[in-house]
């Protein structure tokens, strides 16, 4: 055997794998590129195949349904589509064939925004008239925000929150002190009460004790009183110091009302413990009860506002989490992954959220009526009876929305937490993890990227 047709054999062997490595590595570059190309291209589109290549490109995260609802359009709608972030184009040609064109006929501000709403919410409103349909977009302000205003309103220091929290317990357990104190001394004097009536026309020793230790209790109840109503406010206000979802100013705001009417008990309470008469004692409790009147109203108040800034938040990661699901779906229509046989429970997913933002939002107008009308109420400094049950209504009616939101939010947890055991188990090509699908502080591999945070209020 001659060495020379052997080496000549490598040489053309190595030839062949240095030349197509270039090739494997240009497919490995363009296999993202290559499907929506190769889809394009099929399609025989003149509108589409005129596209340049960043719209193409821009049309990659689209499934076949979705190419073909938009090779329906003018290409200058095309264009707009194909400049959406991937996830908002996805949710965008989710509408109807017949009510695509009328929504890709926006401009690209009113588009762009429509397209940062939940699924449901767009589908909602792709079904109103132009006109109609522009108002409403104009209603709604979508701001960019950093991802850290969607998992916080505002950062607690653990120093600060642990202080809260200590506060929270200690008012917790005064306000059950005060509570027990008041209930015994009344049970004193529901038991002396007859002692009491016979000795008001006696000067007796025996009477005088009575009297002495009914004036005692009836100071202690008093005391008491302004106490529960002390420690019921402290208690509030550590709960909204140690809130993550309560931003700065409402905070603020929440605290400086708390401490206004913690300072008229306390001094009401003053006059109560300084009162050596029935007459000074009737009239120190008088000034507990005026002042609790007010301090309710402001306790009730504030409560119903950190409890709708909690659900509130809920909302916003809810809504953050629909746009990183949408973002993962793109990614896989993208890769040619079909993801169709998820479609309705996406759909239920965005539902649930829209129902807990539509509840929420009735909620927190519901607790704005509250706080006008105690405002107006306090223009007089008097607080009528009909005053105080208008303003529960509100807050009652308040909290039974926000009931319905939280129970829309926990089903919409569970949902997602559904999507992402079934991407798990039947959708193994997209790689993600459950975690990174249900947890926003998870971020999105670099191949699928973050989707822009944003908060959207009307």
């Amino acid at each position: 055997m001659t060495f020379r047709p052997f080496f000549a054999l490598i040489l053309a062997v190595v030839l062949i794998i240095s030349l197509s490595y270039p090739v494997m590595a240009q497919g490995a570059d363009d296999r993202s590129a290559r499907p929506v190309a190769e889809r394009i291209k099929n399609l025989h589109n003149e509108k589409l195949d005129a596209l340049d290549e960043k719209a193409k490109e821009g049309l990659n995260s689209l499934n076949e349904r979705a190419l073909d609802k938009v090779q329906n359009l003018e290409k200058r709608s095309i264009e707009k589509i194909a400049a959406l972030e991937k996830q908002a184009a996805r949710k965008i040609t989710s509408v109807s064939k017949e009510r695509l064109d009328a929504v890709s006929n926006l401009d690209e501000e009113r588009l762009n925004k429509l397209a940062k709403l939940g699924d449901a919410r767009i589908k909602e409103f792709s079904q109103m008239n132009e006109e109609t349909l522009r108002e409403k977009i104009d209603s709604i302000t979508v701001s960019a925000v950093p991802k850290e205003r969607i998992l916080k309103a505002r950062i607690v220091p653990a120093g600060s929150a642990a202080g809260a929290a200590e506060r929270f317990g200690i008012a917790k357990q005064l306000l059950a002190s005060a509570r027990d104190r008041v209930g015994e001394r009344a049970a004193e004097l529901r038991a002396i009460k007859s002692q009491v009536a016979a000795c008001r026309e006696s000067n007796g020793a025996e009477c005088k004790e009575v009297m002495q230790k009914s004036f005692d209790s009836a100071k202690i109840i008093v005391t008491g009183s302004a106490d529960k109503g002390i420690e019921a406010l402290k208690k509030a206000k550590a709960r909204i110091e140690g809130s993550e979802t309560m931003d700065a100013a409402g905070a603020e705001a929440a605290i400086a009302g708390i401490d206004a009417a913690i300072a008229s008990l306390e001094s009401a309470k003053s006059q109560a413990e300084s009162a050596e008469t029935a007459a000074q004692l009737k009239e120190a409790a008088g000034a507990v009860k005026s002042s609790w009147r007010i301090a309710e109203d402001i306790l009730k108040l504030h409560i119903a506002k950190a409890a709708h800034a909690g659900t509130g938040f809920t909302i916003k990661r809810l809504s953050h989490a629909e746009n990183r699901l949408e973002r993962i779906l793109a990614y896989a229509d993208g890769q040619g992954i079909d993801t169709s046989g998820l479609d309705a429970k996406v759909s239920e997913f965005s539902a649930a959220v829209e129902k807990a933002r539509a509840k929420a939002e009735e909620s927190g107008k519901k607790i704005a009526e509250a706080r006008d009308a105690r405002e107006a109420t306090l223009t007089d400094g008097n607080v009528t009876d009909e005053e105080k049950a208008a303003l529960k209504k509100l807050i009652d009616e308040s909290s039974a929305m926000l009931k319905e939101a939280n129970a829309a939010a926990k089903e919409a947890h569970a949902i997602l937490a559904e999507i992402a055991k079934t991407i798990m188990e039947s959708y193994k090509e997209i790689k993600v993890t459950e975690s990174q699908i249900v947890n926003a502080e998870d971020e999105l591999p670099e191949e699928i990227g973050e989707p822009e945070a944003v908060e959207i209020t009307g």
